[in-house]
């Protein structure tokens, strides 16, 4: 475990530990070994982790009591319990009204074992997603993700902001946030009976639909950047090409290569779902082979929405791949996408109405997507708001969508008089 760890990959040892009763609860370690502990009851659980070495994380949370769902009688906020888990492929739970409910075969989403229900109740913790796909492929995207706010890319630096409750959970898109109120950041405690001056923002790789600071289980304030005038012809963009679709459990192997005219590459996030694997084939099932500032090429493996999707064995399945790629670019640049399953050339004036699309064949085919690009101004936040005490200690906490429903939940600070 210890050989794994570097500037590009850290690693933390765990394991997942089941309970009807208390709930399930995902085990880690911030040194290279963890000792595996058989216990029946939550007490006893966390005794054997008392060392200030580990931290027990709740997992899928939103399940009924009974039917491995958190148990929030028997949770206790603590250092060991720092985090929870609140989204990952079983859905999202972080309240009742929640996007992403839970459709999986272990049942639906329980009103009173959501985060936002545990808040309410006192619960100070901090969020994190996770993918819980069993598949080999941990933080693929729109299954869950954890980012932390740490002072380096170390496990040490990682772990202490784990503790410290540091930590937003995304669906899968990078987006970048910052959360202060009067100076202290997400996860804080504090103590301010007068004004609380809160700050934000978030940089996203797509429009958010939808801001929303939340005080108390309420929403404070609401916003969005879709109100951003895009109407600039030169700057930069990001623009989303999408690879996928076809007949249902249809295994496409694409070779993609993407060029771009009058215009250059500035960067490329990765949007793969690696769960999709062409077991014919021993190649990654993904990957960007080379990157040039005027090209990108990437290899993928899509299928079509599989019949098993009808039983929603996880709710952010889909048969689409994809690249958000940063540009710089103006009104004569144009893109020319070619693959081995289908081409599509269009201009940068062509994508202004919205997105274009080829198919590989007639109804039913795979299929491409450019989507329409934005520019980065309207894929960024920023904003200052003021507030008063409601209760002897209120908690405020941000969450977020784009508008390919990306979403975030960033860890609460809570605030006593």
């Amino acid at each position: 475990m210890e050989s794994y760890n570097s500037s590009e990959l850290v690693t933390f040892p765990s394991y997942e530990w089941h309970s009807n009763r208390y709930g399930d609860y995902n085990v880690l370690a911030c040194g290279a070994t963890l000792e595996l502990v058989e216990a029946r009851d939550l007490r006893d659980f966390e005794s054997a982790y008392s060392s200030g070495q580990h931290l027990i994380v709740p997992h899928h949370i939103g399940y009924t009591n009974e039917h491995r769902g958190i148990d929030w009688d028997t949770y206790r906020s603590s250092r060991l319990t720092a985090v929870i888990e609140v989204y990952s492929n079983h859905g999202c739970s972080m309240s009742e009204e929640s996007p992403f409910d839970y459709y999986h075969v272990m049942g639906p989403r329980d009103g009173t074992r959501t985060m936002e229900y545990g808040l309410l109740q006192g619960v100070k913790c901090g969020f994190i997603a996770s993918t819980d796909s069993h598949d080999g492929f941990p933080g693929h995207y729109s299954h869950g993700r954890v980012g932390v706010l740490a002072t380096g890319k170390n496990r040490e630096a990682i772990w202490q902001a784990l503790v410290a409750r540091r930590t937003v959970a995304l669906t899968g898109a990078k987006i970048v946030p910052a959360f202060e109120i009067n100076g202290a950041p997400l996860g804080s405690e504090i103590k301010n009976s007068g004004r609380r001056d809160i700050r934000f923002s978030l940089e996203g790789n797509q429009p958010f639909r939808y801001v929303e600071v939340v005080k108390n289980g309420k929403i404070l304030r609401r916003g969005s950047s879709l109100e951003f005038d895009a109407s600039k012809s030169a700057g930069t963009y990001f623009v989303k090409v999408e690879c996928g679709w076809g007949m249902k459990d249809q295994i496409v192997r694409w070779d993609n290569y993407l060029s771009i005219a009058d215009g250059s590459v500035l960067g490329v996030e990765a949007c793969f779902r690696p769960s999709v694997i062409d077991t014919s084939s021993n190649a990654p099932p993904h990957q960007i082979t080379e990157m040039t500032d005027r090209t990108v090429r990437w290899q993928s493996c899509t299928r079509g929405v599989p019949d098993s999707f009808v039983h929603n064995p996880e709710t952010m399945t889909s048969g689409v791949n994809a690249l958000v790629i940063k540009v710089e670019a103006s009104d004569k640049t144009s893109l020319s996408f070619r693959s081995n399953v289908a081409d599509l050339d269009c201009s940068w004036l062509d994508l202004q109405p919205g997105s274009r699309v080829r198919h590989a064949a007639g109804p039913g085919s795979p299929a491409v997507r450019i989507r329409r690009p934005y520019p980065v101004e309207m894929c960024t936040v920023q904003d200052e708001i003021s507030d008063l005490a409601a209760r002897d200690e209120d908690f405020y906490y941000l969450r977020a969508a784009q508008v390919d429903n990306e979403s975030i939940w960033v860890t609460p600070i809570w605030v006593a008089r």
